[in-house]
């Protein structure tokens, strides 16, 4: 299950060679939004399953994503 996650924002967040037509900014606008609706309604094991597994494979926006989304968790901001 968390493999999978890991995978999937992989996936997404792969690196393309400009030429497709997508502005920097837009791209980066479509990446926050489409963050935002992948950790919207995750299970907290699974948040921390993410975090461990960022971590350990180094994928460092994943890993500030994942306790970005643990940080607002304990605020109450989601």
């Amino acid at each position: 299950m968390i493999l999978a996650k890991v995978i999937e924002y992989c996936k997404k967040h792969v690196v393309i060679p400009d030429g497709d037509g997508y502005s920097l900014s837009s791209m980066e606008e479509e990446l926050r939004n489409w963050d935002a609706e992948f950790m919207k309604n995750m299970y907290k094991l699974t948040l921390f399953g993410l975090i461990n597994m960022a971590n350990y494979l180094n994928i460092k926006n994943l890993f500030d994503l994942s306790c970005q989304t643990i940080a607002d968790m304990i605020t109450c901001k989601l």
